[in-house]
């Protein structure tokens, strides 16, 4: 199920990412790293960072000269991040949009009295016009969530120890969630800690639309609020974890955890449209614009391949160090992980009914393709440049006169296997089955190989070239595919 206005954020930002990613792709997440300075922000990045929260926070993710990302959750969790740099004014006004006592203050804004629901893991934060039934719902919602997202992921978001100093805000050591007008402002909700320990693994708590109005958000509001609920609270077991992991990894695997609990809204299905199907030549981790939101997709094939418990061991592997690229590498095994991220590239074109969910996906956009008759038999030397975890693909399709004896040479030059360069052969046949083969790289990253080309039997063949390193500049490819 889309939501028209989510929809139009992830549609606008979704045309600018081929022009704004190449940019990015030599470029640290910030979360990433390390240069010595505090959460390795120098005083006038963290500055930045500030001014974004605080446009973010006043303006939402609709005002003229916002930046390329929406998401509220990942701004403030890049200011908590930030903060160690700040000093003084800036400090401080860090310090008041990380406030629990912001959120608390605008349910409050409109009526005479804030209140409360305190059971279970929640304290439910919320005014009039919010009605006790809805809070109710809200509460009810998060606990189902809890219920199926802390033993999915082992791990339950850190208490805030509210009990020690309970205050009208935060009344005990259950996980707060205040509700506001978050609609208004172009948002779903967010989620965020107050804690200045400087500890990777933070407390958090959350904000929520107070009533998910259709007229606001364009879809059933019970289906907005379970979606957003599976979302930020994901946020919240994140930061129990580790609270600096990557863009991606912390959006991409949030998103995925949406399906898990509500499978059936099918909300994420328009991020689609900035992923690794639509845009496979950018970088997997990413963190431009809605793309970190599309890489859901790469937790659905590894979670389809090894089961919902994969991504646990993901987190559990970027617990501290190491990050979240090498832990999941790790989880994978290393000399497999070339094969798999090549699998996931070439999955990402399958044909509809393929894999579960797959006919509600996006068509995958094809880097070359081609119908091949007598007249026209060759693709001729195509060449492309690959970035780290990306990938490229090419599929012929033959014309219905051409003799059923013919074959295809298939030609791939592409990098050194040592950098990560693989290949793989897809057939699809008229009878729907799909076959999925390596092709195997000579040590300098050359093969070629001949292939029936039968079209009584043949619906297509595809090439899928995949540069898997993590790192590294981008590499060039080059496919040639001729009927003999």
């Amino acid at each position: 199920m889309s939501f028209p206005f989510r929809a139009l954020i992830a549609a606008a930002l979704g045309c600018v990412l081929l022009a704004s990613a190449p940019a990015a792709f030599g470029a640290d997440d910030r979360a990433d790293r390390g240069s010595g300075q505090p959460n390795g922000y120098s005083r006038s990045e963290a500055r930045q960072v500030l001014h974004q929260a605080k446009a973010l926070m006043q303006h939402g993710p609709d005002s003229a000269g916002r930046p390329a990302t929406p998401d509220l959750t990942m701004a403030l969790r890049d200011l908590h991040l930030a903060r160690p740099a700040l000093t003084g004014a800036d400090r401080r006004a860090a310090d008041r949009l990380l406030s629990r006592s912001t959120p608390a203050a605008k349910a409050q804004a409109a009526a005479p009295a804030l209140h409360v629901i305190c059971r279970g893991h929640f304290c439910v934060h919320y005014a009039a016009p919010t009605t006790t039934t809805w809070a109710e719902t809200t509460w009810s919602t998060l606990e189902h969530v809890w219920a199926t997202e802390v033993p999915l992921m082992g791990r339950a978001p850190l208490s805030d120890n509210g009990s020690a100093n309970p205050t009208a805000d935060n009344p005990d050591d259950r996980l707060d969630v205040y509700l506001e007008d978050l609609g208004s402002e172009g948002y779903y909700g967010y989620c965020t800690t107050d804690d200045t320990s400087g500890a990777h693994q933070v407390p958090a708590y959350c904000a929520l639309d107070d009533d998910f109005a259709k007229s606001q958000f364009g879809a059933a509001p019970l289906n907005s609020l379970r979606v957003t609920a599976a979302h930020e609270f994901f946020h919240a077991i994140q930061f129990a974890a580790d609270v600096t992991e990557a863009t991606w990894f912390m959006e991409g695997s949030a998103t995925w955890a949406e399906d898990v609990v509500y499978n059936w809204i099918n909300d994420n299905y328009q991020y689609l449209h900035s992923s690794p199907i639509t845009h496979s030549r950018t970088p997997l981790d990413y963190g431009g614009g809605s793309y970190p939101y599309g890489s859901f997709i790469f937790f659905k094939y590894a979670s389809q391949r090894f089961g919902n418990n994969v991504v646990r061991r993901f987190w559990d592997g970027a617990v501290g160090a190491p990050r979240s690229l090498p832990a999941i590498q790790s989880v994978v095994g290393t000399t497999a992980w070339p094969a798999f991220f090549t699998l996931f590239a070439s999955w990402n074109t399958l044909p509809a009914h393929s894999y579960t969910e797959r006919a509600g996906y996006p068509a995958p956009v094809w880097w070359h393709r081609k119908t091949m008759t007598g007249a026209h038999a060759t693709t001729g030397l195509q060449s492309v440049r690959i970035p780290h975890l990306a990938s490229a693909s090419v599929q012929v399709v033959p014309g219905q006169h051409l003799s059923t004896r013919k074959h295809l040479l298939v030609t791939v030059d592409a990098p050194s296997t040592w950098t990560g360069s693989r290949a793989i052969l897809q057939r699809r046949f008229v009878d729907g089955r799909v076959s999925q083969t390596m092709i195997p790289l000579t040590a300098a990253g050359n093969r070629q190989l001949l292939v029936a080309f039968n079209h009584k039997g043949l619906r297509s063949v595809a090439v899928v070239v995949a540069n898997t390193g993590t790192t590294g500049p981008a590499r060039l490819f080059k496919v040639k595919v001729t009927v003999r």
